[in-house]
Formats: C-alpha cells, structure tokens, sequence
C-alpha cells in the first residue's frame, strides 16, 4: 500500500473507532475514517499498546479510582481488537504481526 492510498473502511469499523474517542477528537476521527486515511491504523496501534507504568496504577488505586483504571485497560484492548480488525481491512490475507509474534514465543 502506498502512502497516498485511502481505504474503504467497513461501516461497523468506522462505528466502532469514532465511538472510542470523544470529544474533541469526535470531529477529526469519523472524517479521516471517511476520507480512507491509512493512519488510523497507527493511530490504533499506538493507543492500543501506551502502557500503564506502575506509577499510574498506583495513583490510581490510591486514589480509589479502580474502575477508571479498569475502564481505561479496557479500551485498550477494544482499541487492539480495532487494530486486528485494521490489519485484516489492510491485509485480508496476511497473518497479524501481533499472532506472528506470540507464537514465536
């Protein structure tokens, strides 16, 4: 895929990504979505993978936001299934690199 090529994203995969970022992000996602931007897929990639240090987990269990913190790991695994689901749009036939990787464990 070259730099310049737009993807046709599926209507549920761009349901799905706009509806993780809220405002005021909610104005720029849905139109790279439609415009076929190939980045969105870095995009998902990098908030996907942003882990927590144990500084943050810490501040939040003191601060007895638990169910922030929950909340926010669960997003990013929703946001790395979008990014499986970005690689298949991408690459209908070539194996993830993440399946690739923990096999090679």
């Amino acid at each position: 895929m070259s730099k310049d090529e737009k993807l046709d994203y599926p209507a549920e995969f761009v349901a799905a990504v706009a509806a993780e970022w809220p405002p005021p992000n909610d104005k720029v996602i849905p139109g790279r979505l439609a415009e076929g931007d190939p980045k969105i897929g870095a995009l998902l990639a990098q908030a996907s993978e942003d882990p927590f240090t144990p500084q943050e987990v810490v501040k939040f269990l003191e601060a007895g936001q638990g169910a922030d913190l929950l909340s926010q790991a669960q997003r990013r695994i929703r946001l790395g299934k979008l990014f499986e689901q970005w690689l298949k749009i991408v690459q209908p036939s070539t194996p993830s690199p993440r399946r690739s990787r923990r096999r090679a464990r």
